[in-house]
């Protein structure tokens, strides 16, 4: 964990990278809560504007980090406010998602789950090659939120 005088930044992993950025370039660079756009993330497929919000954070099982369905794009300000707002970030969720899939996905993800190192190459894999199909999607003039399938 780094810190920046208050504020404390944690330190991201490859899997914590191709996650996010599947997430962002999934959204398109649009915050999914309040419809801001990155425009100039959308042309190099990295934002500074842009955070994955994940649903269930670094205490939960990498299961729940890592499972896409969970995570959503979000402007900073908007990412800010539901981190320090759980209930209105369950009813935001809930609303991403539904409420049927979001008890499913509550469900599955209170089991503990260990993933093996097989688990992990496996799933960055998949999520490395969901990235680069992304990116394709976007360059060939796809602009509107391209649905993914989790690994989990």
């Amino acid at each position: 964990m780094l810190t920046k005088g208050l504020k404390t930044t944690l330190k991201r992993d490859k899997f914590d990278r191709v996650i996010s950025d599947i997430v962002r370039v999934r959204a398109n660079m649009t915050c999914q809560r309040c419809g801001i756009v990155d425009s100039e993330g959308q042309i190099k497929f990295k934002s500074n504007v842009m955070d994955c919000s994940h649903f269930y954070g670094r205490g939960n099982s990498l299961v729940c980090r890592y499972d896409i369905d969970l995570l959503s794009c979000l402007c900073k300000k908007c990412h800010n406010y539901v981190e320090t707002r759980p209930l209105e970030h369950t009813q935001y969720m809930a609303k991403l998602v539904g409420e049927d899939f979001l008890e499913i996905k509550k469900e599955q993800h209170h089991k503990p789950t260990k993933m093996t190192k097989a688990d992990k190459k496996d799933m960055y894999s998949y999520y490395c090659g969901l990235l680069k199909d992304l990116i394709e999607q976007r360059k060939n003039g796809n602009t509107f939120y391209i649905e993914t399938v989790s690994y989990f």
